[in-house]
This record gives structure tokens, sequence and C-alpha cells, in this order.
């Protein structure tokens, strides 16, 4: 696992620079580790998208767009230890993931937030996996507490967003408009429990 991950971000100093920054806003406490991944991680990993077997989500109301349970290689990125405990030592919160999915997201795609989508207070983490992404385009992941405050994940190439999800936080995903043209948006979401 260490050699998929981008070794700054394996040393002490770094990590205690993210936990502030994470922890900087207390209305949304979030990070985003630029270029997560080694180069040779971040190929292993959209090879292995590539191959996943989306099927359109099935309800239209709520959202549009493709949607593929992890292969045994993502839940292994996922649930290695190394992975955990530097998403715990940037949180300061014990997690555990207990959903992880692949999202394809291409013009007209959305995702709004409905009652099934609705998770118990947890961390989640996005891996982005769009080489080629305008956020003029949609598709962005955005989080609201219901209140009019919105908070978005920008779309950054081999990126993983950290994002603390208390209660009466949700996300949902920005319509896809037709500049996106035959792109596609594709992102990986692991959500977990505080363990605590």
């Amino acid at each position: 696992m260490t050699d998929m991950i981008n070794p700054m971000y394996l040393e002490a100093a770094t990590i205690q620079q993210l936990s502030q920054h994470f922890h900087r806003d207390p209305e949304f406490k979030s990070t985003i580790l630029l270029d997560f991944l080694t180069p040779a991680g971040l190929q292993l990993l959209e090879e292995e998208e590539k191959n996943l077997s989306f099927v359109p989500s099935g309800n239209p109301i709520v959202s549009r767009g493709d949607y593929a349970q992890s292969s045994d290689l993502i839940t292994d990125v996922f649930t290695n230890q190394i992975f955990i405990e530097l998403i715990s030592r940037i949180t300061g919160e014990a997690i555990s993931f207990d959903t992880i999915q692949a999202m394809q997201y291409s013009h007209r795609g959305y995702q709004i937030i409905h009652d099934d989508a609705i998770l118990p207070p947890g961390v989640d983490v996005i891996l982005d996996l769009t080489p080629t992404w305008d956020d003029e385009m949609g598709g962005t992941v955005v989080y609201t507490d219901g209140s009019g405050q919105f908070y978005t994940i920008p779309s950054n190439y081999g990126s993983l967003a950290v994002i603390k999800r208390p209660a009466g936080l949700h996300f949902f995903v920005k319509y896809v408009n037709h500049y996106a043209d035959n792109l596609h948006r594709n992102i990986i979401i692991g959500n977990s429990t505080v363990e605590r």
C-alpha cells in the first residue's frame, strides 16, 4: 500500500498540517489531499475502475448515473491499515468504512438528497479518478446542512477529499450539463461511521 500513496502523505509533519487544516472550519471539517496517489497507484486504480460492472441507478427521480460496488483491489486500498490510520490521524476519529462505491456521471447525470442516501454521522473520503473535467460541467459533490450553507468539493484528478459528516450534513451531485459532451465524472466514495 505504501507504494500507492504519495510518500509525503506518510510524513508526520504533513499529517499534522492536514489535521490542522481539517479542523480549521468547525462548521465543515474537511481537507483535500492533492496528488494523493503515486502515478503507478493512480494508473492501477483507474484501470481497476474501468473494469467495474457499472449499472444505471434504479430511481431516476433521485439520481441518474452509473454505480458499481467496489472491487477487491479498491476495497483493499480503503481498508488497508496504513490508509485507515492516515484518515484517522487527520480526522482524530477511529473509523471503519461501511460502504465503498464507484460512481460515474455523464451528461444529464445527478444525485439529489433523498431518504435512502441519508447516512449516520461519520467520515467520507472521495477519490477523484476523472482525468479531464471542468467544474463548469457540473458533476461536483456538494455538501449542505439544509440551512442554506453549501460546501463544494472541487474536482481534482488524483485527489482524495476527507469530509466529516455530522448529523444533518448530506451531499448531492450537481447536474452534469451539456458542456461535459462525452466525458464521464468518475469518483469512488467511501462512507464510514465513527467508531467511538
